[in-house]
């Protein structure tokens, strides 16, 4: 195995003939430096997915607030996969880091293409904001279950069946 994935090894100066290919990192740094860049090159829309956090059930108020502050500061393996952010552009691949749906293959390691980004407002703030993803995965029974879900809206639309509703995830 490790004389396969050795084989395999790619220089800077020629990324380019791997194209499409799946990168793999040793670490999560690493992997964010090549997104950023891979994002910044892309002229496609574009948009920033923060996290919003809540606390639910009593409790003091300044206790909620402290721990709304410290959650800033957690990694994502802390917070169960989720980012603080995701930049999102039209036309980028992108790889699922949490499970939705086993059962839907909306898993982790999932990969697909952001076709189309649904835009909502936000109660508290009017604030623009994306509210759903649709996704083109590679594999094309990924997501079948959330695309009849969506079979209205997709008709309703005239959005391409291939494509895979993605919404916020709440843990």
């Amino acid at each position: 195995d490790i004389n396969l994935l050795k084989s395999r090894i790619v220089s800077n100066e020629n990324l380019e003939m791997v194209g499409d290919a799946i990168r793999i990192f040793r670490s999560n740094a690493e992997v964010d430096s090549y997104n950023r860049i891979v994002l910044a090159s892309l002229n496609t829309e574009g948009a920033i997915a923060n996290a919003y956090n809540f606390c639910v059930g009593d409790g003091l108020a300044s206790i909620r607030e402290k721990v709304l502050d410290n959650v800033k500061n957690l990694k994502t393996t802390e917070t169960y996969g989720l980012p603080l952010k995701i930049d999102l552009k039209v036309g980028a691949k992108y790889m699922m880091t949490v499970n939705i749906d086993t059962e839907d293959g909306l898993v982790n390691g999932a990969c697909g293409k952001l076709i189309m980004i649904d835009y909502g407002k936000l109660q508290k703030t009017n604030e623009t904001v994306p509210c759903r993803l649709w996704i083109k995965f590679n594999e094309e029974k990924t997501g079948r279950k959330a695309k009849a879900n969506f079979h209205n809206v997709m008709r309703n639309r005239n959005i391409d069946p291939s494509l895979t509703p993605i919404e916020p995830v709440t843990r």
